[in-house]
């Protein structure tokens, strides 16, 4: 199962990026950002987001977590930037999908949510974002619904 959502992940990314490419997209603005999850670094658990701006309005990406042997959260997403004033960045609705390998068992699910980036002189970023998912593979331990949040701080390049 974490093998197909990779290679969709990959597929994905891939397909969309040749396609924006191919019609004209400007080479001017970064299009490439990393960021780190304040509460998980706190804790001294780095949580590792990369997202591909392929649009002013459009971006996909993927995160993860390592918790060093016991657990390892990995989430691919897609965003929507309605906001035209910066490339990239402002409000956005996102769309994600996530495999986690816990310490008792696995889990993958799917979900949405909302979100604010901030963008300062086209190099740093500020994000926040909240959003529930439901867990579709689980066991009977699990929960049957996951939530997704996060505080970013990154660089764009």
């Amino acid at each position: 199962m974490r093998k197909f959502f990779i290679v969709s992940f990959i597929v994905s990314i891939v397909l969309t990026s040749s396609f924006i490419t191919a019609h004209g997209q400007e080479a001017k603005h970064r299009k490439n950002e990393i960021s780190l999850e304040l509460y998980h670094l706190i804790h001294l658990v780095p949580k590792i987001t990369y997202e591909r701006i392929i649009s002013p309005s459009f971006g996909v990406g993927g995160e993860a977590l390592y918790a060093f042997g016991s657990t390892g959260v990995f989430t691919a997403f897609g965003r929507y930037y309605p906001e035209k004033k910066k490339y990239g960045s402002g409000l956005f609705p996102e769309i994600f999908g996530y495999y986690a390998m816990l310490s008792d068992n696995q889990v993958a699910g799917a979900g949405v949510g909302v979100g604010y980036k901030y963008l300062l002189k086209d190099k740093w970023i500020g994000e926040i974002h909240i959003g529930p998912g439901y867990n579709f593979l689980t066991n009977d331990n699990s929960e049957k619904f996951h939530f997704r949040w996060g505080l970013n701080i990154g660089y764009r390049f």
